[in-house]
């Protein structure tokens, strides 16, 4: 558990449960990140609801509170600091919405000249379609289907598809839309588990997050990153 403005509860699911071995034969490992939960938070919500579905993960997975996400810590820059171990300086990732002085701003095609810096936005502005839930995939909701949610799941795993380049910024260097995975600097957990041949899958808010991925793109197996309605911010300035 993280105790910061994003939060994260790593949890070693053991094939075999007993009491002498029961760390040791690990099968699946769950990673829930909760934005705004602190360590007291969960202390607390355990504690009250003993039979809820956060204390029952807590009693049989690990529960480790001496760790805190960088600052600021909202979901993107939390996040990043939980799959990475990396700090915003050597992650390269302070926030989901900044402004780097190093890039060429969204749509450049000619990069002539030294860089006059622009927005990077991994938000759902990066989306092909900032209104639609699949992000601009174009699924339709069937006419006699109520919940929208059941069409929703047949969305693609691969981000990359439902992200328009043109509202990347730019790399300086080969002029190309750097996506969120590329302007990451260090590998995930997810490329070190895909690297050993273990499957992976991740879900969240906006395809960006494609980040997780890291840099060769492929640390998560499987993704479902519907968009979802947020506030949107003012960029954070990188000096």
């Amino acid at each position: 558990m993280f105790g910061a403005a994003a939060a994260g509860i790593l949890l070693a699911l053991p094939a075999v449960a007993r009491d002498d071995d029961d760390q040791k034969n690990v099968e699946h490992v769950l990673l829930i990140s909760v934005d705004g939960m602190h360590q007291s938070d969960l202390a607390w919500y355990v504690q009250t609801h003993p039979k809820s579905t956060l204390a029952k993960l807590v009693a049989h997975g690990v529960d480790y509170s001496n760790a805190s996400t960088p600052f600021p810590s909202d979901s993107f820059p939390g996040l990043i600091g939980q799959v990475t171990g990396g700090n915003p300086a050597t992650a390269g990732i302070y926030y989901d919405d900044t402004w780097n002085h190093a890039v060429f701003p969204p749509g450049t095609t000619n990069c002539v000249g030294p860089a006059p810096g622009g927005e990077v936005a991994y938000t759902e502005a990066a989306d092909k379609n900032l209104g639609a839930l699949d992000a601009g995939q174009g699924i339709v909701p069937a006419p006699d289907n109520p919940d929208p949610w059941e069409d929703i799941l047949q969305m693609t795993s691969n981000p990359v598809k439902v992200i328009n380049p043109a509202n990347l910024p730019v790399d300086p260097e080969t002029c190309e839309p750097i996506y969120p995975n590329k302007y990451l600097q260090v590998n995930t957990i997810f490329e070190v588990a895909h690297r050993h041949h273990l499957l992976t899958a991740w879900s969240d808010k906006h395809p960006a997050y494609l980040a997780l991925s890291g840099s060769s793109g492929e640390g998560v197996d499987d993704c479902f990153l519907p968009r979802s309605t947020v506030a949107r911010t003012r960029p954070l300035r990188l000096r």
